[in-house]
């Protein structure tokens, strides 16, 4: 009985966050809609069902780390990147860090997309 408790309890408290939060949705157990319609969930019975206590545990765990994610840390150099503002081609103002940043993510996602990997 106290196992059924336990896990009640576990439920209760992940239902307490967002259900937009990746945790519960790529389980399943939470539903969201963005945009303007800006609806979600969470499914009570499939937790309830589908959830042992350790799926559960490590769920909320999750949970928490998405909601309260750690700082990031900028090296000196990286900092330095950060406060250097540059124009693009287009006109947009930005800084060279995040340049760098996006350069690199579409060069992984063409990778992937040339060699048909999942993005």
């Amino acid at each position: 009985m106290s196992n059924l408790v336990g896990k009640l309890e576990l439920i209760r408290e992940i239902s307490r966050y967002h259900p937009g939060y990746e945790a519960g949705r790529k389980r399943g157990w939470s539903w969201y809609v963005g945009g303007m319609r800006d609806d979600g969930g969470w499914n009570f019975w499939k937790m309830y069902d589908a959830g042992s206590y350790a799926d559960l545990r490590l769920c909320l765990q999750e949970l928490e780390l998405e909601a309260n994610p750690k700082p990031i840390i900028l090296s000196e150099k990286d900092r330095i990147k950060a406060n250097t503002l540059i124009v693009l081609e287009n006109g947009q103002i930005t800084n060279e860090l995040e340049k760098e940043l996006l350069e690199k993510h579409v060069a992984n996602f063409e990778n992937n997309m040339l060699w048909g990997k999942r993005v």
